[in-house]
């Protein structure tokens, strides 16, 4: 039968954190799922961490590891590879390096299957590093028109957490040769036909442990790109030179901060505290609970 969910994962070089990562999915309250862990050309052992983890799982046929000779082909490209592999009614994303909280998918699944009318939407995380340490929480925007942004706020829904139907998917992919602003082109491009959504449950867990300014540069860059695209479709060219004022602006910020030092971690990601202990408590019990799985694991 074919599964609810499929989960697409590509990874990179991420054989120090893809047990967690995996181990967060083992953990789901809803089971209906497979997980297609899509190798983009690593270098170090992460392919053998994946076919580890999959053979362990012995009769697990949700598990999926796929490996070919093309290289670093780029998260996008691998997602597309993704959604055409995927046997799922809902795709679901997870980044090799980061933590699923257990009610993730039950949690997302049933507010599209409550909203009917809604193609994609995230959730709220946990912005982390290292070994687990808290950094802060980043809040999604809620709505269809928050998360399509303006000329001055681009459009933004956290990408590692979003859920959609695979249809959606399907219609809409993404534009291989984006390698830092996918996400982002894509709700520009599909959000005359589409409808987002934010949840403000806190359930994902996001690591971040060193920022690029060349990456960074990069996405605004590719970012500019598309809107000009846009304008150009709409013939909206006064979007495009506020939103070209905008993203030079804050990568001049950016770069600023990133130079002088200053809490990078704030910056890229806008990382608020948590608004209630209990957030704080609760990511401390999951991180706990899935090393002790890790350590299971190894």
């Amino acid at each position: 039968m074919k599964p609810l969910i499929s989960i697409l994962m590509p990874v990179c070089n991420c054989a120090e954190t893809l047990t967690v990562a995996v181990q967060s999915i083992l953990a789901q309250t809803l089971e209906d799922w497979e997980l297609l862990i899509l190798d983009d050309g690593s270098t170090d052992e992460t392919l053998e961490v994946a076919t580890r983890i999959a053979a362990s799982q012995v009769g697990n046929a949700r598990l999926r590891v796929i490996a070919d000779k093309r290289g670093n082909l780029g998260l996008a490209a691998r997602l597309n590879q993704g959604i055409g592999l995927a046997k799922g009614l809902y795709i679901a994303r997870m980044d090799g390096d980061d933590v699923s909280y257990p009610q993730r998918l039950e949690r997302e699944l049933a507010y599209l299957e409550t909203h009917p009318g809604t193609d994609l939407v995230g959730c709220g995380m946990v912005i982390f590093r290292g070994e687990g340490h808290m950094v802060g929480v980043q809040k999604p925007r809620r709505t269809h028109a928050e998360i399509c942004g303006n000329a001055l706020r681009s459009c933004l829904l956290p990408h590692a957490t979003w859920m959609g139907r695979a249809e959606w998917f399907r219609r809409h992919q993404y534009r291989a040769g984006n390698r830092r602003a996918e996400d982002r082109e894509l709700l520009l491009r599909a959000r005359d036909e589409s409808c987002f959504a934010g949840m403000p449950d806190v359930l994902y867990g996001y690591r971040v442990n060193q920022v690029s300014i060349r990456k960074n540069a990069r996405a605004r860059c590719e970012y500019l790109a598309a809107v000009a695209e846009d304008a150009r479709v709409r013939r909206d060219w006064g979007r495009y030179i506020a939103a070209g004022a905008a993203e030079i602006a804050k990568l001049g910020i950016d770069t600023l901060a990133l130079a002088t030092r200053t809490d990078r971690i704030f910056l890229r990601h806008r990382a608020a505290s948590p608004e209630s202990p209990e957030v704080a408590a609760q990511w401390e019990s999951m991180w706990q609970s899935l090393q002790a799985s890790r350590a299971e694991a190894v």
